[in-house]
């Protein structure tokens, strides 16, 4: 009987493990390229080393580890949408593992919904199924956290090494990390202080080890300073830092990162504001209990909490430098996908609170019970919502691949001579672009940004540019509507 308990919940985080990697590999497999993926093929994986290194093409889509990927793998396996995505498909894999690895100290059936907690947003899934930087980044992110964890575990100056290694391959995949790595620098300096504080622990905070993990924080700095100080002036000097908010922290990001988590599902205000709670409660829940174990020693509590002590600290300071960042040099606040860095982080933050609680409470069905709850609320939400045909961020380009397919077909179908021109709405450039490229479409001229406005033999638009065809008289003739976008043929 107690091995069947142990087990079930083993079984249940495999099961779940399989569906949502699973999942991935399916929408990365079916789903059609999207405009951003598109534009990195076409402009970096395409052009040289010095070119990607040198942002010739002046653009943040240019996630430099992730088009180096990209590139290694279409030398080796093609250039297919799902090779192409590959990389953030493994990606999602050690995000998986590492998320075990930082939960595997605690009792199965908490390990159990803390996994839930920590994979079950429909959002953040969708980035494991592109081939972008984000995916890639998460991952990165959480091997970070784990070697930080054991590093203040161990005092193993390789283990730190390791978690500066992650956060800085993080940062080449996609430089919202940078706010994870100072704080990362942040929090390994301060944390010691406080430990020693707490505990009396001398060993904690010892000189030697400071300029050790110091020499390190510099060279990575370095290191990362001398690949992107280029990159960053050409992307500043081009005005490409234009996405974030400027209403606040709270309202921008908090806001966007719940809008997109409900991921286009109408759940009303009442749910709106229950999240907001939920995040309100954990961030003041966690610093009260702080607070109170630093003004009263009690080290015991600090000892046993280290990894929500870590985590908040490091979800604290990178909150604290973005904003700092908006107020002092008018850059903008993180959203949506740029904003989800801090996400993992929060839900570790919760996760720990609960098995906090559920350890310290008398009555610990009662934190048990939210647990499971919330746990269970976050996997039905994910599983409903998530999409296996399209991205909530460019669900314009869910047909693209089948209009290509059927543009395709009826060229042939109607052997018409010479090349063929294709209007478009200008989002659709990128991508119409890719297909062309990959599927070796010669017949078909290259589509630019000018415009439905063209005489052209195809249309592929969105429904607002019909009008803006230029029939001249002529009929046309629909070959596909899905009610947001029209591939249309001008006889």
């Amino acid at each position: 009987m107690k091995k069947r308990s142990f087990l079930l919940p083993w079984i249940l985080i495999a099961g779940l493990s399989i569906l949502l990697i699973g999942s991935t590999f399916h929408k990365a497999l079916v789903t059609s390229f999207t405009h951003d993926e598109s534009f990195t093929y076409n402009h970096y994986v395409t052009a040289s080393l010095a070119d990607i290194f040198g942002y010739t093409t002046v653009s943040p889509n240019n996630h430099l580890l992730n088009t180096l990927l990209m590139k290694t793998v279409a030398c080796f396996f093609g250039n297919s949408a799902v090779a192409l995505r590959f990389p953030n498909i493994l990606a999602h894999l050690g995000f998986l593992v590492f998320s075990l690895l930082i939960l595997r100290k605690l009792k199965p059936w908490i390990i159990l919904p803390l996994f839930a907690l920590l994979n079950c947003n429909p959002y953040l899934m969708d980035f494991f199924a592109l081939a972008r930087g984000n995916g890639l980044s998460y991952c990165f992110l959480l091997g970070s956290i784990y070697f930080l964890i054991r590093y203040t575990d161990h005092k193993k100056y390789s283990l730190y090494i390791w978690s500066v290694v992650f956060a800085s391959f993080g940062v080449l995949s996609h430089f919202t990390l940078l706010y994870y790595l100072l704080s990362l620098i942040a929090v390994a300096n301060i944390y010691p202080m406080i430990q020693r504080f707490i505990t009396g622990d001398s060993a904690a905070s010892g000189r030697r080890m400071y300029i050790r993990i110091n020499l390190v924080n510099l060279a990575a700095l370095l290191i990362l300073g001398i690949i992107m100080a280029g990159p960053v002036h050409k992307l500043v000097a081009a005005d490409q830092f234009f996405y974030g908010g400027e209403s606040g922290f709270w309202r921008n990001t908090v806001g966007t990162l719940i809008e997109t988590f409900f991921y286009g599902i109408g759940y009303g205000a009442f749910w709106w504001i229950l999240m907001k709670v939920l995040v309100v409660t954990v961030v003041i829940s966690t610093m009260v209990l702080l607070t109170y174990i630093i003004l009263k020693k009690k080290s015991r509590l600090f000892s046993e909490n280290t990894v929500l002590f870590l985590v908040f600290f490091l979800l604290l300071f990178a909150v604290f430098i973005n904003i700092s960042q908006f107020h002092i040099l008018g850059t903008k606040l993180l959203v949506r996908r740029y904003g989800l860095l801090f996400v993992p982080m929060f839900m570790l933050c919760l996760g720990f609170l609960l098995d906090f609680l559920i350890r310290e409470m008398n009555i610990k069905i009662i934190p048990l019970f939210f647990l499971y709850l919330i746990a269970s609320a976050f996997t039905i939400h994910t599983f409903h919502s998530f999409s296996g045909t399209t991205y909530l961020d460019w669900d314009y380009e869910k047909e693209t691949r089948n209009a290509m397919a059927i543009l395709e077909k009826d060229v042939k179908l109607h052997g018409q001579p010479g090349t063929i021109s294709l209007g478009i709405t200008w989002l659709f450039e990128p991508t119409v672009n890719f297909y062309r490229d990959t599927r070796g479409l010669t017949w078909l001229k290259p589509v630019t940004r000018d415009g439905p406005a063209i005489e052209a033999g195809y249309y592929y638009i969105v429904r607002e540019d019909m009008t803006r065809i230029p029939l001249r008289g002529a009929s046309p003739r629909i070959l596909l509507d899905d009610g947001k976008v029209l591939l249309v043929k001008v006889k």
